[in-house]
């Protein structure tokens, strides 16, 4: 479960819950990101172990100077037994906005 965002000048942080059901520790985990007219970041932890307790903060880098606003959502979790969880529309997971810091 996708919990806050945040975007710093070249990197953006996701804060997530593991709440899987049954409870297993996530093994690999996969996030749809898109930069408002810039594409894709690469956003996934390959080889993790996120247990289900507490959240979690993870960060990635973006293109350098992205403005604008960043659409995040889990697009896969691959659990510690090999059960693999994708959203669906019956089954669908949060979509995080995260916009940039307004410059004063």
């Amino acid at each position: 479960m996708l919990v806050s965002g945040a975007k710093d000048q070249d990197t953006i942080s996701v804060t997530f819950r593991n709440i899987g059901r049954p409870p297993a520790p996530i093994r690999r985990l996969e996030f749809n990101c898109r930069l408002k007219g810039a594409g894709q970041a690469r956003c996934y932890e390959p080889n993790a172990s996120f247990l289900p307790v507490g959240e979690y903060t993870v960060s990635y880098p973006i293109p350098r100077g992205s403005r604008g606003t960043v659409l995040v959502s889990v697009k896969s979790v691959t659990f510690s037994d090999g059960r693999v969880f994708k959203p669906t529309k019956r089954d669908p997971c949060r979509t995080l906005t995260i916009k940039t810091p307004r410059v004063k």
